[in-house]
């Protein structure tokens, strides 16, 4: 609705609606001056509203003979409007809420609609028999001066488009540049290289294009799937220190009663010299 050129717009819909902000009743105008001046402010002001048949609950949609109980009202207030020009608000409280709500269950509701462009206008009907024009706000008072001298150049925009191209074409070289660099590293994957050496090239890699290019999404996701690999051989690496201290020679104790602590667990550990014994029943008692 915000692209909309109109500058006033009313949907009017046969059906639930609710979550809007809801604009008080307009309050009764005295004379013809007030009327003719609220009529211009709303004019004048861009309007975004909608006008429906109830708000979070079911509607009917009969009651009104051919129509829902909510079209059959406001189609009645159309044709037996009692001023020449009116607004919807006005229409809508004036004749439409009451009729529908005597009749059925449902409450219609008429509000602004939230974040679509409106300025705290109103839609205006007037009645065809009853057209003389569009109501006019006062001309302001223009100062006569001569017009300006500058001349019409588009120059400025036409430069600004060959340095458009001029930098897309730049990017469009450093995206190659990083899809080369990208297949480098992933060659050197294969190779027989440490992790640690691994994990290094694709941070080399993310470092030496970190910049964000404006006309493609390749880089992001190269620089991705760059993070990965570098998560994927830090890990590789970590397991390789792990086997490889589990696996180092320990100091070994030859007296017994040495006490030895281990590096990894902390342990203190105590030799007990190796011997023989006889095991099984030495009571004579037992079984085979």
């Amino acid at each position: 609705m915000r692209l909309i050129p109109s500058k006033h717009i009313l949907i009017v819909s046969d059906s639930c609606y609710s979550g809007t902000l809801t604009r008080a009743a307009t309050s009764e105008l005295k004379n013809n001056s007030e009327r003719e001046q609220y009529i211009r402010k709303m004019i004048d002001r861009s309007s975004r509203t909608l006008m429906a048949s109830g708000g979070n609950e079911p509607v009917a949609d009969s009651g009104g003979g051919k129509n829902s109980v909510f079209a059959a009202a406001f189609i009645k207030s159309l044709n037996e409007a009692d001023k020449n020009v009116f607004t919807a608000e006005e229409l809508f409280h004036g004749r439409i809420k009451e009729i529908v709500a005597g009749k059925a269950d449902q409450v219609p509701e008429y509000n602004n609609i939230r974040n679509s462009g409106h300025e705290g206008g109103d839609f205006v009907f007037q009645l065809a028999k009853a057209y003389t024009g569009a109501p006019s706000a006062k001309a302001p008072e223009v100062e006569l001066t001569e017009p300006s001298k500058g001349g019409f150049s588009i120059d400025d925009l036409e430069k600004q488009g060959q340095q458009i191209e001029k930098n897309k074409t730049a990017w469009n070289a450093k995206l190659k540049e990083m899809k080369s660099a990208y297949n480098q590293v992933q060659a050197y994957e294969k190779k027989s290289a440490t992790a640690d050496l691994k994990a290094a090239a694709w941070e080399r890699f993310i470092s030496s294009f970190g910049e964000d290019n404006p006309h493609s999404t390749e880089d992001d996701s190269m620089r991705t799937e760059a993070q990965e690999r570098v998560g994927h051989w830090q890990a590789e690496q970590q397991k390789a220190e792990e086997k490889k201290l589990a696996m180092a020679p320990r100091p070994s104790k030859t007296a017994t009663g040495s006490s030895y602590t281990d590096p990894t667990t902390g342990m203190e550990l105590v030799l007990v010299k190796g011997g023989c014994y006889q095991m099984g029943d030495t009571f004579g008692d037992g079984e085979k």
